[in-house]
């Protein structure tokens, strides 16, 4: 009975040791918990912390593209208007600001004076190059005589006041000037798309002179074309955005259906608004690739 007391006690006190072996350990791991959980709970008060300030830089950058979108949208939509001639326009920017500009204003002579450039790229970085471009057009687009003459007045200005900012873009201009003899077009281009004219007898002519890009280098040369409106006569210039716009199946936008919106006999404006609406379903889902812009004119 010794020997078994004796074996008891010995198992007792090392059960007592193992016990508070145990108990040692298991404070140790709940203290090591209490300190993770503890530098968890910090690490996620930091991350929300920095989630929240990067939401509110997100939401300040938001509100300023969308102010961007409609300071650029009131400029563009400040159009004049000539009597006797219908206008229309689209312009859908890629994303929430464009790199496409144009311009419709009233010479002092009478004449209508037409102006589109299509900055380098899209987004923010081209919407502001438009905004230097169309800075520098106000200034001259009222006291050059002739479009060539006033897209070469340009590009020099954007030479030399703007080195390094890369503002070579395409552009185009022309007037409809009224004579004694009817309506006449006078237009110029630096590497923009043709102007499309569509004469009242069903013919359609691509008017285009080749030229170097406006702001590419000091010293453009351009050269006037000039030709003849006769009353019923619809003009577009575009933006290659929107021809050159693709679906998923891999098929372009292409230049007939602006035919065929010129063509309508409806009012211009519901003509584009049809052409907008076939052009965004063209695209789907994924929206456009690049800024995309019709000025259109019918002559009465």
């Amino acid at each position: 009975m010794t020997d078994d007391a004796e074996t008891l006690r010995a198992t007792v006190a090392r059960l007592e040791v193992e016990n508070a072996q145990l108990r040692e350990t298991a404070d140790s791991k709940a203290k090591l918990a209490t300190r993770t959980l503890a530098a968890y709970q910090r690490r996620v008060e930091r991350l929300a912390e920095a989630l929240g300030r990067l939401e509110d830089r997100d939401r300040r950058i938001s509100e300023d593209l969308e102010e961007a979108r409609r300071f650029q949208a009131l400029l563009l939509s400040r159009s004049a208007q000539l009597p006797g001639v219908e206008m229309a326009t689209i312009y859908r920017p890629a994303e929430i600001v464009g790199g496409d500009l144009y311009d419709v204003s009233s010479l002092p002579d009478g004449s209508l004076r037409v102006f589109m450039a299509d900055a380098t790229g899209h987004g923010v970085q081209a919407a502001l190059r438009t905004m230097i471009l169309k800075s520098e057009y106000d200034r001259l687009r009222s006291v050059i005589g002739s479009p060539a003459a006033l897209l070469e007045a340009l590009s020099e200005r954007l030479v030399a006041d703007y080195p390094g900012l890369e503002l070579r873009s395409t552009a185009a201009c022309f007037d409809v000037a009224r004579t004694a003899s009817g309506s006449v077009l006078r237009y110029a281009s630096c590497a923009h798309p043709p102007l499309l004219v569509l004469t009242p007898d069903g013919r359609t002519e691509e008017l285009y002179h080749p030229g170097p890009f406006l702001a590419a280098s000091a010293g453009i040369q351009l050269t006037n074309t000039e030709h003849p409106v006769p009353a019923g006569t619809r003009v577009a210039i575009y933006s290659d955005g929107l021809v050159e716009e693709w679906c998923e199946k891999g098929s372009t936008f292409g230049l007939g259906p602006l035919v065929e919106a010129l063509r309508s006999s409806g009012p211009l404006p519901v003509s584009l608004a049809a052409l907008e609406s076939r052009l965004l379903t063209f695209v789907g889902a994924p929206g456009l690739s690049d800024d995309a812009t019709v000025v259109a004119l019918r002559v009465a």
